[in-house]
């Protein structure tokens, strides 16, 4: 794919279409755990017919859910919160709130020595101070999956320059 700008956040690196269907948003921290946790009960027919266990009995999948366990959700950003009390992620996260938030979708840049700048991580700051003090109207199902799209066509072919990104009409 010479015009991508990140295989790993492709659907043949960590993002999965299988859990794109699940329409997960951050409109609000507890419908977002309850996504995660919907993921997590919602049995996925290819992972049904492999089943828990192999032929000879020993455990190959922890379930045969969409996703198998909350950290197993791949997405570009996502909050989270550590916990020493050994509650689940989403647990811990519903008892005391976003410790932190979790930015994966960015990867390295080969033209900087160590893989960022300076000048990238501040702006990464800035942005995502703009987005914690501004305020934002919840996402739509149809916004959610033109975001998808963006996503997906920016990952695969974002250095292309024909390459068109849909934004929201005013």
């Amino acid at each position: 794919m010479p015009n991508a700008t990140s295989l790993r956040m492709s659907n043949i690196g960590y993002q999965s279409p299988i859990q794109t269907s699940l329409g997960i948003r951050y409109n609000s921290l507890d419908g977002f755990i309850e996504s995660v946790k919907k993921g997590i009960k919602i049995p996925h027919p290819d992972f049904k017919s492999l089943g828990l266990h192999d032929p000879e009995g020993n455990r190959h999948q922890i379930s045969d859910g969409i996703i198998q366990i909350e950290n197993e959700l791949y997405d570009t950003i996502r909050p989270k919160r550590t916990s020493s009390e050994g509650l689940r992620p989403a647990n811990a996260l519903k008892e005391h709130g976003i410790e932190y938030v979790e930015v994966r979708g960015v990867d390295i840049s080969p033209d900087t020595l160590g893989g960022i700048s300076k000048d990238q991580m501040r702006l990464i700051d800035l942005f995502l101070i703009h987005c914690f003090v501004s305020e934002s109207p919840e996402l739509t199902d149809e916004e959610n999956i033109q975001l998808q799209k963006n996503h997906t066509d920016m990952v695969a072919s974002g250095r292309n320059n024909s390459t068109k990104l849909q934004k929201k009409k005013k």
